[in-house]
């Protein structure tokens, strides 16, 4: 977005769509990463009762996929 406020279309009007793509591409990514944390676990809501061992389900590996995208940012 900084980027778009830096160089306006005016100045460079394919910058100005490559920023676009970029930003929809980091949106995209953004979010495939929080839906296949959240549907990570089968049901979905132990995702949330995990922690009380009352519930039953398991879940793929959080972790990985937290490493994994933390990766990805760096």
């Amino acid at each position: 977005m900084l980027y778009l406020r830096i160089f306006p279309r005016e100045i460079s009007p394919r910058f100005h769509v490559a920023s676009w793509i970029v930003i929809g591409a980091l949106v995209a990514y953004a979010l495939a990463f929080i839906i296949a944390f959240l549907v990570g676990c089968k049901p979905i809501s132990y995702f949330w009762n995990i922690w009380d061992g009352e519930h039953e389900g398991h879940c793929y590996n959080t972790e990985l996929i937290a490493y994994t995208d933390g990766g990805i940012n760096v």
